[in-house]
């Protein structure tokens, strides 16, 4: 009788969990696409001073992901919260710049960069930004070892965009993803 009792606790509980965690991460995407419509509404006003708004806009559909981006002084400008912005970065619209993103790969609710494994030469990557539409296209990806620095080997006359993840297969190296403004709409 004990046994069945706690048996019925233990299968309350992880439906409990189950049901917690499924909440939470429905929470996660409604907010994150209520910032992302408020972002293409009113790209370049700040209504409410008390919270932070995303100043960019990056997408990658071949992966399904589009997620806002936070100015680089911000506090939620960090690679434990969101997409990264390295403060190495030019933002799009500066001729011959190199926007520099970085996000973990794995399962948890931060990894935004999970899938970038499924990107091939020529896929493209858009980033809005300032009510421009830049789109990019995927030139070379490489793999370097992980020491806290990158050599980001990049054409050094054209706009590129560089998102930086861990290697899935060994966590000792950083996969490296660069592509090159095609075009802006």
């Amino acid at each position: 009788m004990h046994k069945r009792i706690i048996g019925l606790i233990l299968i309350i509980i992880s439906f409990l969990i189950t049901y917690f965690h499924y909440q939470q991460k429905t929470k996660i995407i409604l907010n994150e696409n209520n910032e992302i419509s408020y972002y293409f509404k009113e790209p370049n006003t700040i209504k409410n001073k008390q919270k932070e708004h995303y100043i960019a806009v990056l997408e990658i559909p071949k992966i399904k992901l589009k997620k806002g981006l936070y100015n680089i002084d911000s506090k939620l400008n960090n690679v434990d919260k969101n997409i990264e912005i390295l403060h190495e970065s030019d933002m799009p619209d500066i001729p011959n710049g190199n926007l520099i993103l970085a996000s973990h790969w794995g399962n948890s609710s931060i990894s935004y960069f999970k899938n970038l494994t499924k990107l091939g030469i020529n896929d493209k990557i858009i980033i809005y930004y300032n009510n421009e539409k830049y789109i990019y296209k995927l030139v070379n990806i490489y793999e370097v070892e992980k020491t806290g620095s990158i050599e980001i080997l990049r054409n050094n006359n054209k706009r590129t965009l560089t998102l930086i993840t861990c290697n899935k297969k060994d966590k000792t190296k950083q996969l490296v993803f660069i592509s090159e403004l095609d075009t802006i709409e």
